[in-house]
């Protein structure tokens, strides 16, 4: 929009009162452009919100923006954001005394044309990442945290764990498969189905246990790399699996006393974790085995291998 008309006519803004006794109620004024370069006025605005613009005890921050761009009929279209910059919209201005049929025809043409060029020049007009770097002043990009959000699922999982297996457990038992139940199909096919989904609960919530600990590793290795570890050709967080991570951060990275070694505690809870990770997501058969079957005598006996 700046490339094809400029700054926008109007700016929508919210006050920021630096002043302790600030309230939470937040105002708004809007700025109009006037046919001065670089001159605003403000509509709306008491002197004394005025004066603290002036005097620099209350702030300006910008939220929304708005353009007007006039027709060939003289209609306008009206292309601007709502919800703190999140939206964008078109529309058209409606005015009585004019021909509203040559305005709508007129509006619907431009608003195509603006989005057909948009979407051809999608690919030149913003590459994200190479703006950003090239961008000056402060440069903020915000992080999703992985390892927050798997924590707290896992947490949530864990504390919901008991009841749930409980019920599923109740469901498995419902049928008994020492009696007839054995031979009704349908009954049969229940106890098979809770019989395999029993301990879902708990596997989740060591999934995401797990998944949680890699992000934080991962989060750390971001945040705490050494400069000299940084190299592209290095690869820290490709080279090293997770428990390399956790046996070298302290060496890799800043803010750690190197002389204190791992505790043995948590290296071996950390592999207990992987191996039921692993038993989990890799699914091999041996991992899968959980009785061995004989026949004595003609009798058929299960041995339990946990």
């Amino acid at each position: 929009m700046r490339n094809l008309y400029d700054i926008p006519i109007e700016i929508e803004c919210e006050i920021w009162d630096k002043s302790p006794k600030r309230t939470n109620h937040v105002q708004m004024v809007f700025l109009r452009k006037t046919q001065e370069k670089n001159n605003w006025e403000a509509i709306d605005i008491d002197e004394k919100t005025a004066i603290g613009i002036e005097s620099g005890k209350t702030k300006l921050f910008p939220i929304n923006w708005k353009y007007l761009v006039r027709l060939p009929s003289g209609g306008i279209v009206e292309l601007a954001t709502r919800d703190r910059n999140t939206i964008f919209y078109m529309s058209q201005l409606i005015f009585p005394d004019r021909d509203s049929k040559i305005d709508v025809r007129e509006a619907e043409k431009f608003i195509n044309l603006l989005l057909e060029e948009a979407n051809r020049q999608k690919k030149q007009l913003f590459n994200p990442t190479k703006d950003f770097e090239r961008q000056k002043g402060i440069r903020l990009y915000l992080l999703f945290n992985v390892y927050i959000s798997n924590y707290l699922s896992a947490k949530t999982m864990l504390g919901e764990a008991e009841a749930l297996e409980t019920e599923l457990r109740q469901e498995f038992l419902r049928y008994d498969a020492r009696t007839s139940d054995l031979y009704d199909e349908e009954k049969r096919k229940h106890i098979d189905q809770h019989m395999l989904t029993c301990g879902m609960y708990y596997c989740s919530a060591i999934s995401y246990f797990f998944m949680a600990l890699e992000g934080f590793i991962n989060l750390v290795f971001h945040a705490f790399l050494k400069k000299r570890f940084r190299e592209k050709e290095f690869r820290a967080d490709q080279r090293f699996d997770l428990e390399q991570k956790l046996r070298l951060m302290p060496f890799l990275c800043e803010g750690f006393n190197e002389d204190i070694e791992l505790p043995t505690s948590v290296l071996s809870g950390f592999k207990k974790l992987k191996d039921y990770r692993n038993s989990l997501f890799h699914s091999k058969v041996e991992d899968a085995l959980k009785s061995l079957c004989f026949v004595e005598g003609g009798f058929f006996y299960n041995f339990d291998m946990d």
